[in-house]
């Protein structure tokens, strides 16, 4: 037994934590309360920096100012991550889609690596740079080929529906709540509906007929309009023939001569745009199923035969 105290570890029994180390053991016991220091320095530890390099579990100390400090990037990985990031957008923005889980290893963080990786082989900066971007686009386009198989997977289970038809079913639930109509009226409506898209006519006639009065030898001749307003409905072939036969019949000198005007467009429930539109899933584009396959005749143009190119002869002798 020596005399003197350790000359290294003489201090260790005055430090903060050794005073922090022993009161919590005593106050997990439960059968003490511990004085308001204890709680503040809970709160706030003291900071540790006078401890022997022997007795750290990190050798990496971040409390001693001679080594390398890991909790900043250097300025060259900022650089690289700045360039990649640049360079891709989607690398920029493929781990922090909705929230950013910042301790998640992101594509970023693996790029970097497989790069670092790439130049201790002694690959130069631009080939390591487009071999570890290229890398990148092939796992992501297997994860967007995964992701629309399974997006049309779920359209044709009928289990599912898109975010476009969710927020249409909202707004037509929001349009009806500020309507106030009633359950029944908004089946009524819908059977209405269905009924029109599925027998309705895909053509709609206009028959406009223009009365022309004759003129009348009367002092207040000038004052009287010398044509009558037009009346316009929209008619059926057994409609439009009875009001036809209707004025052939009337009397030639007493009726008034009408002229016709007819208009025919397309009916607005069921007509050839509004099924392409339905087909499209009101994207616009016909390759929604096709996952980008290219044809040599589109869909949405009308096919023309020529008669100058004879068709080729398919049948097998």
């Amino acid at each position: 037994l020596s005399v003197a105290p350790r000359y290294d570890t003489w201090n260790e029994k005055y430090e903060p934590w050794a005073h922090m180390k022993r009161m919590g053991k005593l106050v997990g016991t439960g059968f003490y309360i511990p004085p308001e220091w204890y709680s503040h320095f809970r709160m706030f530890p003291p900071i540790h920096h006078n401890f022997q390099q022997e007795q750290t579990l990190n050798p990496q100390n971040a409390s001693e100012p001679t080594q390398g400090d890991s909790t900043s990037t250097s300025a060259e990985r900022l650089r690289l991550r700045d360039e990649l990031a640049r360079k891709s957008r989607s690398v920029a923005s493929e781990g922090m889609r909705y929230y950013n889980l910042f301790w998640i290893q992101k594509p970023l963080d693996a790029m970097e690596r497989q790069y670092y990786r790439l130049k201790k082989h002694g690959i130069p900066h631009d080939v390591a740079v487009k071999k570890v971007l290229q890398e990148f686009y092939d796992t992501l386009a297997v994860k967007k080929r995964v992701a629309t198989i399974q997006s049309e997977e779920a359209k044709l289970s009928g289990g599912f529906i898109s975010m476009r038809e969710a927020m249409t079913v909202l707004n037509v639930l929001s349009q009806l709540q500020k309507e106030q109509v009633t359950p029944h009226q908004v089946a009524t409506l819908a059977t209405d509906k269905m009924e029109t898209s599925v027998s309705g006519s895909v053509m709609t006639g206009v028959v406009e007929r223009v009365k022309e009065r004759q003129q009348q030898k009367t002092p207040a001749a000038d004052a009287s309009p010398t044509t009558g307003g037009a009346s316009s409905s929209s008619v059926s072939a057994d409609s439009l023939n009875a009001v036809l036969q209707e004025d052939d019949t009337a009397q030639g000198a007493s009726a008034a001569s009408s002229s016709y005007q007819v208009k025919v467009s397309s009916a607005p429930d069921d007509n050839l745009p509004k099924l392409r539109e339905v087909a499209a899933d009101n994207s616009g584009v016909l390759d929604w199923f096709d996952m980008g396959l290219e044809y040599d005749i589109s869909p949405l143009e009308p096919t023309t035969s020529t008669p100058s190119s004879p068709a080729p002869n398919t049948s097998s002798s």
